[in-house]
């Protein structure tokens, strides 16, 4: 994550980034496959290249595919769409969760992985066909401007905070009907 968040910083594009790690990852998941079916290496091999695997997951998708679309989406739909976009991925990880089960007792372990590195070149493909480079790049490189402040919230302008012995009446009533008595402050709520 932070070998991505670094490359960010530094002005690379997110969708190369996506790209790449989708790409990573498929040919992580071949090379397991691989090692796994023509060698007998040991099981400390396995686990290297399951670790390369992890970091493959880890350096592109897993940020970029939360970065991307609070980036693409217009301000005024961003919450939907960013949720949207997230909950496409939530069901898809349902749908892993229920058909690789069923993949690996018919066709066995390597058909998994080989079923994982296609899942990742179909990422890899529909990030290149779906997402914009000039949108991410408007999005990421504008900075946002602050919004211009009001009279009435100028600093200058400021209403001081309430007290403790302020306490509204309406938060009183609350406070007594949940059993405590009127003597309680809003602090003792929280």
């Amino acid at each position: 994550v932070k070998l991505t968040t670094y490359f960010i910083r530094k002005g690379y594009e997110l969708k190369p980034l996506q790209i790449a790690g989708f790409y990573l990852m498929a040919a992580a998941y071949i090379t397991f496959a691989l090692v796994r079916t023509y060698t007998s290496l040991g099981s400390w091999y396995l686990y290297i290249l399951y670790c390369i695997i992890n970091f493959c997951l880890t350096f592109g998708p897993n940020v970029t595919t939360f970065v991307i679309p609070s980036a693409t989406y217009a301000r005024a739909t961003r919450a939907t769409f960013s949720g949207a976009s997230s909950a496409a991925g939530k069901l898809g990880a349902v749908i892993g969760t229920e058909l690789l089960p069923l993949v690996n007792a018919t066709y066995g372990l390597n058909a998994v992985i080989y079923l994982c590195a296609a899942v990742s070149i179909l990422g890899a493909m529909t990030t290149q066909a779906c997402v914009h480079n000039a949108l991410l790049t408007a999005a990421i490189k504008t900075p946002s401007q602050p919004r211009p402040r009001t009279k009435k919230e100028s600093p200058s302008h400021e209403q001081p905070h309430m007290s403790i012995d302020e306490t509204p009446p309406a938060l009183l009533e609350t406070t007594r009907m949940m059993g405590g008595d009127k003597s309680q402050n809003s602090a003792s709520l929280v």
